[in-house]
């Protein structure tokens, strides 16, 4: 079910600018979140050993690490 709502006349460039901003947070959040789904991935099918989404952020991968996860 899609709800759609209208901004009050006047005020669409405010609504425009909000809904902008709050895009490019969650876009943010969803690069960030998949980069640390990355590193789990990376160790633990490629390197065997267990990492959590806490010792992931500290964890650095290369390009070609990366690539390995998508494979």
């Amino acid at each position: 079910m899609q709800r759609y709502f209208k901004a009050e006349e006047g005020r669409e460039t405010l609504a425009d600018q909000t809904a902008h901003r709050a895009c490019k947070k969650y876009v943010g959040d969803m690069i960030h979140e998949a980069r640390l789904q990355a590193h789990v991935d990376y160790y633990r099918s490629i390197k065997k050993e267990p990492l959590n989404k806490n010792g992931a952020s500290k964890v650095a991968l290369t390009k070609e690490q990366y690539l390995q996860v998508g494979e």
